[in-house]
């Protein structure tokens, strides 16, 4: 019998719609399927830059930050409508883990609309073939 084994990457999404505000929980919740995964990226992109301030987004693993150091959530800079962040304080995620999203800033004269936050994991797997 031989063993198959190949990486391949998933993805979480998730889009919140209108005018964005600040808050924990802003969108559904989503449940990790699969063996157990490294984050790899997380991307957010909005219709509307933040003005005046940074648009900050903060993913959860059952209800704990993804980065302890703050300061690598992943952002909009202000006037910017994309970021991208490859750091991350806890990378490992496993099968029936919980995945949210927090909004901890949306600009300060003009708030952000319209984020789409996209998060990679990579994931190896391995079949009986």
């Amino acid at each position: 019998m031989a063993i198959i084994s190949g990486v391949y990457t998933r993805q979480a999404l998730w889009y919140i719609a209108g005018t964005l505000s600040t808050g924990t929980n802003k969108s559904q919740e989503i449940i990790y399927r699969g063996p157990t995964g490294t984050i790899k990226r997380a991307d957010a992109h909005v219709k509307t830059a933040p003005v005046g301030a940074d648009l900050l987004i903060d993913i959860n693993i059952d209800g704990t930050t993804i980065w302890s150091t703050q300061a690598n959530r992943v952002k909009c800079a202000d006037g910017a409508t994309s970021g991208t962040q490859t750091s991350f304080n806890t990378a490992s995620v496993t099968d029936g883990q919980i995945l949210t999203v927090d909004i901890d800033q949306i600009g300060s004269g003009t708030a952000g609309t319209g984020v789409t936050i996209l998060l990679e994991i990579e994931a190896t797997a391995e079949t009986a073939a």
